[in-house]
């Protein structure tokens, strides 16, 4: 069945600095210190950790907050337990994503807004998915890996007579 209403206009485009300054007067306003860094995303802190607000002028309704490198990966199987921890994390949290750059772990809550304005009363629920889904991540890598399976041997039979 066809919908007849009309398509809404898609969100105002703002410009890089206009992103940068509506993100960082947004946290000020709710008492964060935000900054821009090197890459030009908003840098804030919140509980002790580093986050990021994505910066893209390309699409006016992605809105993505960041933790970047909370768990490093220091060998070849712990980034096998990573992935798995990763996918269970990801699988059962809402909104937040957790997965690899380079050597690290990062975590992310991304999502769909009709104007960019509106991740003001939704980002304490985002950093609450994110620290939901670190939680469920770190207690996962904390438990004991998996044993590997003992190589088997089947029992000796008696001598046929």
């Amino acid at each position: 069945m066809a919908n007849n209403q009309p398509t809404p206009p898609p969100p105002p485009r703002r410009t890089r600095d206009e992103l940068q300054q509506l993100y960082i007067g947004a946290l000020e306003k709710e008492g964060y210190h935000a900054g821009r860094d090197d890459d030009g995303d908003v840098r804030f802190r919140h509980e002790g950790h580093s986050y990021f607000l994505e910066v893209r002028e390309d699409d006016p309704m992605f809105f993505r907050v960041v933790l970047p490198n909370f768990w490093d990966i220091d060998s070849p199987a712990e980034r096998l337990r990573v992935i798995d921890a990763a996918n269970i994390a990801t699988g059962d949290t809402k909104v937040a994503k957790i997965f690899i750059v380079r050597e690290s772990t990062w975590a992310a809550c991304e999502l769909f807004l009709p104007a960019q304005d509106d991740f003001v009363p939704i980002l304490q629920r985002c950093l609450l998915a994110i620290r939901a889904s670190v939680s469920l991540f770190t207690d996962t890598m904390r438990n004991e890996p998996p044993k590997p399976p003992q190589s088997f041997e089947p029992p000796s039979l008696p001598p046929s007579a």
